[in-house]
């Protein structure tokens, strides 16, 4: 009894009876493919139990209980890698896809995964979403049948995004002893380099090396230009990944040549997420005219102007450097605070969304939601720094009986309320446009003449206090 057999027996002995579309909804295949699963199953379960319908609705009638527990039982066993499900079937046809390079007929998948060629076509085109993603296409030829087409690095991309979330929760034995192989190598060198990685960084590097070998092994190497192997040697992420495939070479006997070493090189170029370390604050005019663009871009969408901000530009310039890299070779940096970062900091992330067009027009890609939340925690406190800054006003002291009395409380004004003042300035004569507040020891007669004289009347200097205070506040 293959997989799906036994899946939908289990299906209809759990919630017998049940209508043939929810069968099929819930085996996501056509009520036709349901129908021959309960001819195969039938045929499976002869003397032991047997499936019946009426109008629509399937149950299970059960002979002999014991035996089709054992029937069940060793279904799963012979066949205990088959998916059952969509989602599976897309990332068991991704890996295989992947990992091969001579060409597979869907008629041959259709008999592995045991289902129609039609419900495998409608995976298919999941599968085809996903390759896009990451460069790569399917190629199809007829008499042939498929294989996926695109660089090799953008192969190893892709399996890396299909085994991240698989690796950390292995129970394979061999596996998760070369993880800790891999692991040691890669501290041992980190350790005595000075590049400095986070933890994040430093588990998809283990995940990116654990792919890379087994593709080595199978004779597949990423290729790389002359001239970009010689830039990436002068640097100390250079030096590091080579000391990296020195260790894995005594470890674990796979040699790795100068483009793979130049390919580790790469990860670690790409393992910033814009936090400041030491040594870190060389930044090139290149970065810095890309961050000044980020904040010109946010400025033209949501009229927030950040052009003062030197510090939100020198984040933004600090982390441009290594997304640069993620974004051109389609690397993938976890981010486990990006729900938090959505939920609390909707605007920054919306500013950050913002930026998109901008590094897609520089690097050749948009970033993901995860890139996004990093470069929102730029914007989100560069709002809470200036939220905490008081609005300043310009105030005008208009007094009549000359400058040194206007002197004397331009002296106290700037005493009490510094904080909230960008200019005053005295005059003999009100001019009015273009202060927000008036202060006047006198109307004048032409104040006096209008309907509502903006001029207060005499108040002690701690009402004006409370006064800037709350209009500060609200401004």
């Amino acid at each position: 009894m293959d997989a799906r057999v036994k899946q939908l027996v289990n299906m209809i002995e759990d919630a017998q009876p049940v209508a043939v579309a929810v069968l099929a909804k819930r085996l996501e295949v056509s009520e036709r493919a349901v129908r021959n699963y309960i001819h195969r199953a039938n045929d499976n379960l002869a003397g032991v139990a047997r499936i019946v319908g009426s109008k629509g609705q399937y149950r299970i009638d059960v002979a002999r209980a014991d035996e089709l527990a054992r029937l069940l039982d060793g279904a799963a066993q012979a066949h205990p890698g088959i998916p059952d499900t969509r989602d599976g079937r897309v990332s068991f046809l991704l890996n295989d896809l992947l990992m091969r390079s001579q060409w597979v007929t869907i008629e041959e998948y259709a008999d592995l995964l045991y289902v129609s060629a039609r419900t495998l076509s409608n995976d298919m085109r999941l599968v085809e979403q996903k390759l896009a993603q990451f460069d790569l296409t399917l190629e199809k030829r007829p008499r042939y049948g498929i294989r996926v087409a695109g660089g090799e690095s953008q192969r190893r991309l892709c399996l890396a995004s299909l085994v991240r979330p698989v690796l950390p929760d292995t129970d394979d034995a061999k596996l998760a002893e070369r993880l800790r192989a891999i692991a040691a190598c890669v501290d041992d060198a980190l350790t005595a380099s000075p590049v400095t990685v986070s933890s994040l960084a430093s588990r998809n590097l283990i995940m990116h090396l654990y792919i890379a070998l087994g593709r080595i092994e199978q004779g597949c190497y990423v290729p790389a230009a002359e001239s970009d192997v010689q830039k990436l040697e002068g640097t100390r992420e250079y030096a590091a990944a080579f000391q990296i495939a020195a260790n894995i070479k005594d470890a674990l006997g796979v040699s790795m040549p100068r483009e793979e070493v130049a390919f580790i090189a790469i990860h670690l170029l790409g393992r910033g997420t814009g936090v400041p370390e030491k040594g870190s604050a060389v930044i090139s005019d290149e970065m810095w005219e890309i961050a000044s663009e980020m904040v010109r871009a946010v400025n033209d969408e949501f009229r927030f102007d950040f052009s003062g901000d030197l510090e939100l530009r020198m984040n933004l310039a600090r982390h441009i450097g290594p997304l640069g890299y993620r974004l051109e070779y389609h690397m993938h940096m976890d981010n486990p605070m990006l729900p938090d970062i959505k939920t609390r900091f909707p605007l920054a992330y919306s500013m950050a969304a913002g930026t998109s067009q901008v590094l897609e027009r520089h690097f050749g890609s948009q970033p993901s939601d995860e890139e996004l939340g990093y470069i929102a925690m730029a914007f989100a406190l560069a709002l809470e720094q200036q939220a905490d800054q008081p609005r300043r006003k310009r105030i005008l002291i208009v007094c009549a009986s000359g400058a040194g009395s206007a002197r004397m409380l331009e002296h106290q004004y700037r005493k009490q309320f510094g904080m909230y003042i960008v200019r005053l300035r005295h005059a003999m004569s009100p001019a009015w446009e273009r202060s927000i507040f008036r202060i006047s020891t006198t109307c004048s007669q032409r104040c006096r003449s209008t309907s509502s004289c903006p001029c207060p009347s005499a108040r002690p200097i701690s009402s004006w206090r409370r006064a800037m205070s709350t209009l500060s506040a609200r401004c």
